[in-house]
């Protein structure tokens, strides 16, 4: 029974499946994107984003618990240096799963597996942090022009009928 065990062993042992996991991780951060199949991904999730969650604050313990888990590359410093702070106000929610279509289909109809094994391809990518600035519609405003017409001047002007 697999009571309270979570996750896919995608099988694979310990092992293979922790150095997996810890390559996988290492390319998304340092590409921000990658292309994987659908299980890979959907644990890769659960992975890295514990990762990011302990790369937004930024201490010696904090480090070493990376590097335990991605390996001591150039990702943890563009971690820590880049993703971390552009995080640093975000509660989760990372990383993003979309399934991608296989190019090889020439056919109308789009199939999401490949085409040597048929497995489900997706690509994981990390989701872009807009600053409030940024979200804000950079259209400019024109001043307000006033509704009202001038009524001195205006030809509709009824008091000088009054004659």
């Amino acid at each position: 029974m697999r009571h309270k065990l979570k996750g896919n062993k995608l099988s694979r042992n310990t092992g293979h499946r922790n150095s997996l996991l810890k390559n996988l991780s290492s390319a998304l951060i340092l590409n921000e994107s990658i292309k994987t199949t659908l299980p890979k991904a959907k644990e890769l999730k659960r992975y890295a984003e514990k990762i990011i969650h302990k790369a937004k604050t930024d201490s010696l313990h904090n480090r070493r618990l990376v590097i335990s888990k991605i390996g001591s590359t150039d990702a943890y410093k563009k971690l820590f240096e880049d993703i971390g702070n552009r995080y640093k106000d975000r509660n989760g929610g990372y990383t993003r799963i979309i399934k991608i279509p296989s190019s090889s289909t020439q056919s109308k109809v789009k199939s999401f597996f490949r085409k040597g094994d048929g497995a489900t391809m997706a690509r994981i990518e990390l989701v872009e942090e807009t600053s409030p600035n940024q979200s804000q519609s950079s259209i400019p405003t024109d001043e307000k022009t006033s509704a009202t017409s001038d009524t001195k001047n205006s030809d509709n002007n009824n008091s000088d009928d009054k004659k």
